[in-house]
């Protein structure tokens, strides 16, 4: 269990108490690589949240995300539901 303790902490973990993952983490490794790979694809892309606030790390963000009662799933080919960071921030996760 330590070897995978240090190896979370690596990846910007914070063990300090529950398994909290960092948001700048969530947002540059799980929401940002996604978006990057999508828009690459030539797929357009829309990151929504429960609240639509922005999402803030120290050092990353998303600034443009709609509120997820406002997003029309009918405008949508297909949701993906990032997990890393359910339930650490105001608004839930980005939905890309």
């Amino acid at each position: 269990m330590e070897n995978l303790s240090n190896q979370l902490i690596q990846k910007g973990w914070d063990l300090s108490g529950d398994l909290i993952p960092d948001i700048d983490f969530m947002i540059g490794m799980e929401v940002g690589v996604m978006n990057i790979l999508f828009k690459r694809a030539g797929i357009e892309v829309d990151i929504a949240t429960t609240s639509g606030q922005r999402l803030l790390g120290p050092t990353q963000k998303i600034e443009k995300v709609l509120r997820l009662a406002d997003v029309k799933s009918t405008d949508y080919v297909g949701v993906i539901m990032p997990s890393m960071a359910v339930g650490v921030f105001p608004g839930g996760t980005g939905i890309s």
